[in-house]
């Protein structure tokens, strides 16, 4: 979902509470090697939580018409057929 952009704040916050988890998991088991991997997986994901009022291309900007393809009709979005008057 997250590649595609269908609910991407959503997505991005479950991973980042998915990571949360595994990482308790990896430092109860002393695993310290998957532990700080999965702090750098952590950080990129929180990074791109930061960030997610800046998408514009995906899925969820489309419907919300605020990405590139804004004022143009969804007939001329799939087909490409629209022209500026």
């Amino acid at each position: 979902m997250l590649l595609v952009g269908i609910q991407v704040r959503s997505v991005l916050v479950s991973g980042a509470l998915l990571m949360l988890v595994l990482i308790g998991g990896a430092c109860s088991a002393q695993n310290w090697s998957a532990a700080s991997i999965q702090m750098i997986y952590l950080g990129f994901c929180v990074v791109l939580l930061a960030t997610v009022h800046l998408d514009h291309l995906s899925v969820d900007a489309w419907m919300r018409g605020s990405g590139p393809l804004r004022g143009i009709p969804p007939w001329g979005r799939i087909t490409g057929c629209w022209r500026a008057r």
